[in-house]
């Protein structure tokens, strides 16, 4: 995730190429994305508040981030749409892209300092794959 936040901000900062494309099926997806995404989160939300449990927490966390990211996306393809000449529409092109390299570089050192969550019965590494 690291490297492709960076791969991404790097790419976003050096592109010279303004030219503006059909935008609208990647709004489209990207709209149909939030409603869907926003949905999952909420209904996984829900879940985990009323049974609290470990894999519920983490599905909410991923529709969220998920959310955020298609939101992000919508808002800046809806610019690029509406403006596509504007200085606006550059400015959220570029916001939206470093926005979303900063998440996947921010949560790919989340994910690389934490460990991942285990049972507390669950067998230590060394005996993965062996039958008892």
């Amino acid at each position: 995730m690291c490297i492709s936040g960076v791969a991404m901000a790097l790419i976003t900062l050096m592109s010279t190429n303004t030219e503006k494309g059909n935008v609208v099926p990647g709004l489209v997806i990207a709209g149909l994305g939030v409603v869907v995404n926003v949905w999952f989160w909420l209904r996984y939300t829900r879940l985990n508040n009323k049974t609290p449990n470990p894999i519920l927490s983490v599905q909410a966390r991923l529709y969220r981030a998920k959310s955020l990211v298609d939101a992000v996306v919508t808002a800046a393809l809806t610019t690029i749409l509406v403006a596509p000449d504007a200085p606006a529409a550059h400015f959220m092109d570029k916001a939206g892209s470093l926005f979303v390299a900063g998440y996947l570089v921010v949560n790919g050192v989340i994910a690389a300092q934490g460990e991942p969550h285990k049972p507390a019965d669950a067998p230590p590494p060394s005996a993965w794959g062996q039958d008892n």
